[in-house]
């Protein structure tokens, strides 16, 4: 009964879809009439359309048609409309132009009153400013003043109470500060003309803020306008080199790293490939007992030590002999590659083979039984082969570092900032400083490269394993056939191993030529191409001397007692140290014054100058005269076709009085310009000029005499700390201004010539040296001064040179204009004719004007 159900229910759900899908079709078919219908009538309607715009086209080209045929017929009156048509499609376009140029002229005027009124605001709010900072300015010092002034009463009230002070001195104090001078103005103080504005007065500081140092320079080492031959304060120099040596000792040497320094000899052999280094170490271990060590073997040891820590344990191998646990240490931590991983296992080794303390005797026997001869050292063979080799090598055995290598010692630096003051002097056999180095010697067999090449073809080998050389070392005639042929390098190869070393031989030659003990090289340099016993000889000679030496200095204990402390010596020169910098200090100062100085003189002169040219071609009446003339003659001839005798003479009268009245304004300008520089000369403060110039030269004889004494004072102390000799302070000199002397006396100045002998005579000292110096700089600032009083003349006689002579171009201008005026006013009277208006232009004038800027 369920399978009944279950049919019977599936057949109605499929009647049902059935019907559905029915309806679905007919809904669609009836769409798709409704479009055909739809297309049909759109179509008909489309059709129609075309036949209506089918018959007015039709139409309407049939009417242009005849217009045009009309047209043609009437092409004139056609060419004439388009010739109009042209035309004033021109001038629009002119019309436009302008309009638009009118536009952005209004444009641009709008522009330019809108800046201008801005740079005014902007201009008007900085007066302002400065107004508002003038006024808190003047209530500032005005309260300042009132309380000077008020403590002013009071000291005079009190001074002439207690008639500490005669009462006509102080009435002449009190009226020198009233008039504004202090009392020694002429002495002191220097006039500097400060700019008128505030920016470019500090800009120019700043400039010359950076050249200051220059200036200083040139002034110290006589350059450019100082120059001259300096002599050199060589016994200063010298002094100062020992107080600095005292003041600032070296820092002492670092200790020695521990390792097996007790040995009498540590020694180094280079040179190229075959030079005889093993021969000659064989030759002296008979002598000396000396172990040799080879850097190539020590890095294959400590490769092996590594090896053998990564290795599993294989106890069915034999075990090997160990390597001292230094050693073993240094070789698991440093790198093999680098100078300072050599040089550290290398260390290690001799310290692990010889221990850092000597050992008991017994034990010395006890491992020495087979040894004939006792052992007094080492020998490291071949290394170093670079000088950063050498440097990591002595680094790690001594702790010692090249100066070179440091930062510069306070010693140093001091010594080389006095060098501009003071130079020591040039010893004749200077002393030759030794480092303290770990080798007791180093000995270099210097070979060519054909012996090289020699050798290497000669070596030979016997079956025991003993390798012979044909000439140096031959082998016993006996086993001579029975030796064989080393293989060495090929010849290139020597060459090129040969080339690489020589690249390196004079950096290491210049290192190691810088050690030993006092006077004592341990550098042994020598040619080694010579028979062996010769070269032996040399060696041993040189090693017995090195122990000798070095047994000489341990012994040694006397040493020269110090002249000076430490403690006086710092004293010393610290004075000098306030020497130099007040020196420096005082110099600096008048050098830029100078500068500022210099430049204010020239341009006051050419101001002056430049006044006088805009003064030249001031406005006068002559082109006034000129137009009333012509405008009363136009208005007479423009009536009168016919002129009368009368009326002729009449008009030639009136050109007299006009030419007469434009002479006496050129005679009258003439006086006035004359009288200009009459008023200028007379008043153009060039004997101020000049004073200045003896001022700032007694400045600098003042610096000059102040470091002079203080220098011979701090020469006077270090003899009678050094050499017992009395000294007597010398005092800071005076020096005045002679003014009544003057100041121009037929080319010279008198007040500078009293000022140059009075510091003259104030040379005193007793060092010879100090005073040279002294006098050449008292000579260069005469010279100095005479040059600058010289060209300041020229400038100024040249300078007023030039305003004469624009006078006379000034007179011969205008006379030239006024008589071609009046040449003018004659023709046109002859030819009746009427007159223009004449002008008289001052530019031409003052194109014509010689620049004097040009002369100079």
């Amino acid at each position: 009964m369920a399978t009944i159900k279950e049919n019977k229910t599936k057949n109605l759900q499929a009647l049902k879809e059935k019907e559905a899908r029915l309806r679905r079709q007919t809904v669609e078919q009836l769409k798709t009439k409704k479009l055909d219908s739809q297309r049909n009538a759109s179509s008909d309607i489309y059709h129609k359309l075309a036949k209506v715009f089918y018959s007015v086209t039709s139409y309407a080209f049939a009417r242009v048609f005849k217009y045009f045929k009309k047209v043609k017929e009437t092409d004139q009156s056609l060419m004439a409309l388009e010739d109009i048509a042209v035309k004033a499609t021109q001038q629009w376009a002119e019309l436009e132009t302008k309009r638009q140029e009118e536009i952005t002229q209004l444009s641009l005027q709008k522009k330019k009153e809108v800046n201008s009124v801005s740079k005014f605001e902007v201009k008007h709010q900085k007066i302002q400013e400065r107004k508002a900072k003038f006024t808190r300015h003047q209530e500032l010092c005005k309260e300042v003043l009132e309380v000077i002034l008020d403590i002013q009463e009071e000291t005079e009230e009190y001074l002439k109470l207690q008639n500490k002070i005669p009462e006509e001195t102080w009435n002449n104090w009190m009226d020198i500060f009233r008039r504004g001078f202090s009392p020694n103005a002429d002495e002191i103080e220097l006039p500097i003309e400060q700019p008128e504005e505030n920016e470019s007065f500090e800009s120019e500081t700043v400039k010359r803020t950076s050249d200051t140092q220059e200036l200083l320079n040139e002034y110290l080492e006589s350059r450019n306008k100082w120059e001259g031959s300096m002599p050199n304060d060589d016994y200063l120099g010298d002094t100062l080199e020992i107080l600095i040596d005292t003041a600032f000792p070296p820092e002492p040497l670092p200790s020695m790293p521990e390792g097996p320094h007790y040995l009498p000899l540590k020694v180094l052999i280079l040179g190229p490939t075959f030079s005889g280094k093993k021969t000659q170490l064989k030759k002296v271990q008979e002598v000396y007992g000396l172990k040799l060590f080879e850097m190539k073997s020590i890095v294959e040891e400590a490769q092996k030590v590594v090896q053998k820590k990564n290795e599993p344990e294989d106890k069915k191998k034999k075990p090997t002999e160990e390597e001292p646990e230094v050693f073993k240490e240094a070789a698991l931590e440093e790198d093999f590659e680098t100078p300072e991983g050599k040089a550290k296992l290398f260390r290690a080794k001799i310290r692990g083979v010889f221990g850092d303390e000597p050992k008991q005797e017994e034990e010395v026997k006890k491992s020495s039984k087979k040894e004939e001869v006792k052992c007094q050292g080492f020998s490291l063979v071949d290394y170093p082969k670079t000088l950063s080799e050498a440097k990591a090598l002595e680094k790690t055995l001594s702790a010692f570092v090249h100066p070179e290598d440091l930062e510069e010692s306070k010693a140093s630096n001091k010594k080389r900032e006095a060098l501009p003051l003071a130079k020591p002097s040039v010893k004749q056999n200077p002393e030759v400083k030794l480092f303290r180095t770990f080798w007791d010697l180093v000995v270099w067999l210097d070979v060519p490269l054909e012996t090289v090449l020699q050798r290497a073809s000669e070596r030979r080998i016997d079956n025991s394993g003993n390798i012979y050389s044909l000439s140096v070392n031959p082998p016993p005639e006996k086993i001579l056939d029975k030796c064989k042929v080393i293989e060495n390098p090929t010849s290139e190869e020597l060459s090129e191993e040969f080339n690489q070393a020589l690249e390196h031989k004079e950096p290491l030659y210049r290192w190691f030529s810088e050690f030993g003990i006092k006077d004592f090289e341990k550098l042994l340099f020598f040619d080694a191409n010579k028979p062996v016993e010769e070269v032996t000889e040399v060696i041993l000679n040189k090693l017995e001397k090195t122990i000798e030496v070095k047994n000489a200095c341990s012994t040694e204990k006397s040493s020269e007692p110090e002249k000076v402390t430490q403690e006086q010596a710092q004293e010393l020169f610290s004075y000098w140290e306030n020497i130099k910098e007040n020196y420096y200090k005082e110099l600096s100062k008048y050098l830029s014054l100078l500068d500022i100085q210099w430049n204010r003189i020239s341009n006051s002169l050419f101001g002056t100058a430049e006044n006088f040219r805009k003064f030249l071609v001031r406005d006068d009446q002559k082109s006034n005269y000129f137009r009333n003339f012509v405008s009363e003659y136009n208005s007479f001839m423009a009536h009168r076709s016919i002129l009368t005798k009368e009326e002729e003479n009449q008009i030639e009268s009136s050109i007299e009085e006009l030419l007469d009245n434009l002479w006496d304004i050129i005679d009258q300008r003439k006086e006035e310009n004359i009288q200009y520089i009459e008023n200028l000369s007379e008043t153009y403060p060039m004997s101020q000029e000049i004073k200045v110039v003896v001022k700032f030269t007694r400045q600098f004889l003042l610096v000059e005499l102040y470091k002079y004494s203080q220098v011979v004072n701090l020469l006077g102390r270090f003899e009678h700390l050094t050499q017992g000799k009395e000294f007597q302070e010398l005092e800071t000199p005076e020096l005045k201004i002679n003014w009544k002397k003057g100041l121009e006396e037929s080319g010279t100045c008198p007040a500078l010539e009293h000022l140059i002998l009075t510091a003259k005579s104030k040379v005193s000292g007793t060092f010879e040296t100090t005073n040279k110096l002294l006098e050449f700089r008292i000579n260069q600032l005469e010279k100095w001064a005479n040059s600058i009083i010289s060209e300041f003349k020229q400038k100024y006689n040249l300078i007023f040179k030039t305003m004469d002579n624009w006078i006379i171009q000034a007179v011969e201008h205008e006379n030239a204009l006024i008589n071609q005026a009046a040449s003018d006013v004659k023709k046109a009277l002859k030819s009746r004719q009427l007159l223009e208006n004449y002008s008289f232009p001052s530019n031409e004038l003052l194109n014509t004007l010689e620049n004097p800027l040009s002369n100079l």
